[in-house]
């Protein structure tokens, strides 16, 4: 898995989340924000695994997020393509 590149998509798709660490027990996530509250969280070693669960709780939280369904999809679903050269 390219941590990177998931977490990368998980911005992308406007998905809130906060990864964090506590010296040596691991990775805390979580799935939401501050304003809006967390629905998941967890921790977990290494990185990879705590990324995972996240992901995993991304898909049972958020099934129709643009990260679980495709961005083309997402974009079908809620009528947000847009024309080259036209805007919104």
């Amino acid at each position: 898995m390219d941590i990177g590149k998931e977490l990368q998509a998980l911005y992308d798709s406007e998905i809130n989340f906060s990864i964090s660490t506590e010296w040596d027990a691991g990775y805390h996530w979580k799935l939401g924000d501050e304003m809006n509250g967390f629905v998941a969280e967890g921790w977990e070693k290494p990185i990879e695994a705590a990324v995972e669960q996240l992901l995993d709780a991304v898909r049972k939280h958020r099934p129709q997020s643009e990260y679980v369904v495709g961005k083309e999809k997402f974009e079908q679903r809620y009528h947000l393509h847009v024309v080259k050269g036209e805007t919104a």
